[in-house]
């Protein structure tokens, strides 16, 4: 659990890294002014509710069927809430961005509405760790954390290079939305080994 949360820290830095390098410093700017308020809604309920899971999954080791429930449930409010606000900065984005913090920083608009998408994806795998971690293979957890730092390190640099700050924000969706089949597949063996 300690080396993930390294793991998460360096790779949460590679786009910043990337963006500051290449585009300069007003770019960095805007881009985490985008990536907080792009990935804070659904990421920091999905924070809440994977501290919540972590206890009740440990606690419902013998009733696999629950445990299901409670991971579509939990999944599905954090998917549908990030829906939800993405859908609101797509359509009223600019009009927000203007009145928030001035027609100056509309040039945040492009990465953001695509790091909504990122806090989407990166709120469901919160979530699928947080099971992962009650269900006692904090290994797996890792695993998903690996793939998306790699993928993020291998795409950052260039997609930055070419597309500029809202590519830095596809890396960032890429890395966050590849390892989710995966994380279904660790969370379904990991759920299995505690039926038998």
């Amino acid at each position: 659990i300690t080396v993930r949360a390294i793991t998460e820290f360096a790779a949460r830095n590679l786009d910043n890294l990337a963006v500051g390098y290449l585009l300069g410093p007003r770019a960095l700017g805007e881009y985490q002014m985008a990536f907080r308020i792009g990935e804070f809604p659904p990421a920091e309920l999905a924070n809440g509710l994977s501290m919540v899971s972590f206890p009740i999954v440990a606690r419902l080791q013998a009733q696999p069927a629950a445990r299901d429930r409670l991971f579509v449930l939990m999944g599905g409010v954090v998917a549908l809430f990030g829906i939800a606000y993405a859908g609101l900065i797509f359509r009223y984005g600019p009009a927000l961005v203007a009145a928030a913090v001035g027609a100056q920083w509309l040039g945040a608009l492009a990465p953001l509405r695509l790091l909504c998408v990122y806090g989407i994806f990166a709120g469901i795998a919160s979530i699928g760790t947080g099971f992962l971690d009650g269900l006692g293979v904090p290994a797996s957890s890792f695993q998903l954390t690996l793939i998306s730092a790699a993928m993020l390190a291998a795409l950052v640099y260039p997609l930055s290079a070419v597309l500029g700050a809202p590519g830095a924000a596809l890396a960032m969706v890429i890395s966050a939305a590849a390892p989710m089949p995966w994380m279904l597949k660790l969370y379904a063996r990991a759920n299995e080994a505690r039926r038998g």
